[in-house]
């Protein structure tokens, strides 16, 4: 769930959210959250709306805990996003119960990449006629950079922090190196999320600088940490862009006109949830065809509210936004 932009069209309690999700007979092994979960949704001096009063809109106590999160934006009802989302790593990491069948990981959160424990990465086994592969799921920042830069496009200071990179390329980076080092398994792919989309040099937010975003020079960084990386990433998965239905985009690493700016890397923009709670749903499936094995993707979305009991009552997916990888 994407884009949910709480304090703008979704305001209120969220707590009938998370119980159509979390009620689900067929619900997913996890959500996830990347990014723009709140809407600087602050209450301007004098509102006397109950609606937005914390005890309505406590995002943390009605959405958060009960579905996870990735997001440093701050607001009313997370006036301490980041240091809200250390505590609460932390505290998961040294429970060990929440994640446990996940793996979640924040030990390459080194002090030197800047990340302050806000990326993490978690694990999931994929099965098939005696062959195992290994799914990380790399949970990153805004976007894979590594230093903040300010947004050039932010006339009103509301992004005085930057891109909030927090190091989050060499977090990737050193994460694969990690996990390549695990034994028991024939392959092992790679999946970041993240905030900024691939797409985001041509969305019309960018009031004609195409790297506000996301600079070509750090795409390029993030295709040759790629290149280079001792793992397979299948595919990426990303918001940003406020469009009802999901999108595959390749990564260009510069003017889109010139082919030679086109990498072999691509992933998904999702469904955003800011005019009605949308879910993602990503199916990942072991599959062998021919004898090779293949990581098959097929994306789908539905309205939050016209989720029943059963799954039975998703969409058609398009057979194009379908990705079968090779291993």
């Amino acid at each position: 769930m994407n884009d949910y932009h709480f304090g703008d069209t979704n305001c209120g309690s969220q707590a009938s959210v998370v119980d159509k999700l979390i009620n689900l007979q067929k619900r997913p092994e996890f959500i996830v959250m990347p990014g723009d979960l709140l809407d600087c949704p602050t209450a301007p001096a004098g509102d006397v709306n109950p609606l937005h009063f914390p005890a309505a809109r406590d995002i943390w106590g009605n959405l958060i805990d009960g579905l996870g999160n990735h997001d440093l934006w701050t607001g009313f009802g997370g006036e301490n996003v980041k240091g809200d989302i250390q505590q609460r790593n932390k505290k998961r990491i040294a429970e060990g119960s929440l994640f446990l069948p996940y793996g979640i990981s924040t030990a390459d959160n080194a002090a030197n990449y800047g990340n302050k424990g806000y990326h993490y990465t978690w694990f999931f086994s994929l099965e098939k006629n005696g062959k195992k592969v290994l799914v990380a799921f790399f949970m990153l920042n805004n976007l894979p950079g590594n230093a903040n830069r300010t947004d050039p496009g932010d006339t009103g200071h509301g992004h005085d922090e930057g891109t909030y990179a927090f190091g989050a390329l060499d977090y990737l980076n050193a994460s694969m190196q990690t996990m390549a080092c695990k034994p028991g398994y024939d392959y092992m792919v790679g999946i970041p999320m993240f905030h900024i989309n691939y797409r985001c040099d041509v969305n019309g937010d960018t009031y004609g600088n195409p790297e506000r975003w996301w600079t070509y020079a750090d795409k390029k960084a993030l295709k040759d940490v790629l290149d280079k990386a001792p793992i397979k990433i299948v595919t990426a998965f990303f918001g940003h862009e406020h469009v009802g239905s999901i999108e595959k985009q390749t990564l260009y690493i510069g003017d889109r006109k010139d082919p030679a700016n086109k990498t072999e890397y691509s992933g998904y923009r999702c469904a955003c949830s800011i005019d009605k709670p949308r879910l993602n749903i990503i199916d990942l499936e072991l599959v062998e065809e021919n004898g090779h094995c293949k990581i098959k993707i097929t994306p789908q979305f539905i309205e939050v509210a016209k989720l029943t009991s059963t799954d039975d009552c998703l969409p058609m997916i398009k057979e194009e936004l379908q990705s079968c990888i090779e291993l």
